[in-house]
């Protein structure tokens, strides 16, 4: 039998969630199995897979012990981030371009994530050896290729009202864009649905797929392109990179969607945080605007 202990980071989590943070590698069916046959206990009674866990709550497992991981384990040694911001739940970060927000198949190393963890670690506001599965993580990506700010949570609660705040529509997304040529009006929102091909990794417009909108606004032009400022109303693969490419207007160096190039013109410099009912773990943000250098 392995006995836990529920820290700060699994409130609130249910338990096949917490169950699956334990056990990476099992079947999403074992773990419903072991809930099922009595061999997790919370508290002492046998819960249900959705039973939500508090902090200070005891979780017993009398399952396969080989199938559980180990405490959250150090992260590995990464480049220091540029920090525009931190407070006690949550951190804003500059992504370079060229640096991928999360591991791939190609780039596995030095990641938007690996520098939060390797940041965090460092600073003593992330000490795994507490945690159960549970690792600071990002709440929104970017491109390889887009420079800009991205936003980590340092714990699971900040993680969780994050995500939710970003799903409502709550936190406000601007970018700055070079583009191709001259857009046919000066402001505009472009309304389409992208389907995304997993195999090549490229969206395009459809009658079918995600719902996506984007704001623009010329800020200026010349005889061959265009500085245009974007807000992305929804969040979906490739939006802007797609929806320029549909005005005529593909970004400058985009090798997918444009006319080719090493990387996009596109920066995610502002983020405001419009949150429309008070939050008490963002409070330290809530109305605030951020603004890359």
């Amino acid at each position: 039998m392995n006995l836990f202990t529920a820290g700060k980071n699994d409130d609130g989590c249910r338990v096949d969630a917490f169950l699956r943070r334990m056990m990476p590698d099992a079947p999403q069916s074992l773990i419903y199995k072991y809930i099922r046959t009595n061999k997790v206990k919370l508290n002492g009674k046998k819960p249900k897979p959705e039973t939500i866990i508090a902090a200070g709550d005891e979780i017993k497992y009398f399952g396969d012990a080989a199938l559980l991981s180990q405490k959250t384990s150090a992260p590995m040694k990464a480049t220091m981030p540029k920090v525009l911001y931190e407070d006690e739940n949550i951190v804003l970060l500059y992504k370079p371009a060229g640096v991928a927000c999360q591991p791939d198949r190609v780039r596995t190393k030095d990641t938007m994530v690996d520098r939060l963890r390797w940041y965090l670690y460092q600073s003593g506001a992330f000490q795994p050896e507490g945690e159960h599965g549970f690792a600071p993580a990002l709440c929104n990506r970017l491109d390889v290729n887009t420079r800009g700010i991205v936003i980590g949570a340092k714990n699971m609660a900040a993680l969780r009202e994050m995500n939710a705040r970003i799903k409502q529509g709550e936190v406000r997304k601007f970018y700055l864009c070079r583009v191709v040529g001259k857009p046919p009006k000066a402001q505009g929102v472009i309304r389409t649905h992208l389907q995304k091909d997993a195999k090549t990794n490229i969206s395009r417009v459809s009658d079918t797929g995600k719902y996506a909108e984007t704001q623009y606004r010329l800020l200026s032009s010349d005889a061959e392109s265009s500085l245009l400022e974007i807000e992305l109303i929804t969040g979906r693969s490739h939006q802007i990179r797609v929806h320029m490419q549909s005005l005529g207007c593909p970004i400058v160096g985009d090798p997918k969607y444009g006319k080719g190039g090493k990387g996009q013109d596109l920066f995610a410099y502002k983020l405001q945080f419009a949150f429309q009912t008070p939050s008490v773990i963002l409070r330290a943000v809530s109305g605030k605007t951020f603004v890359a250098p």
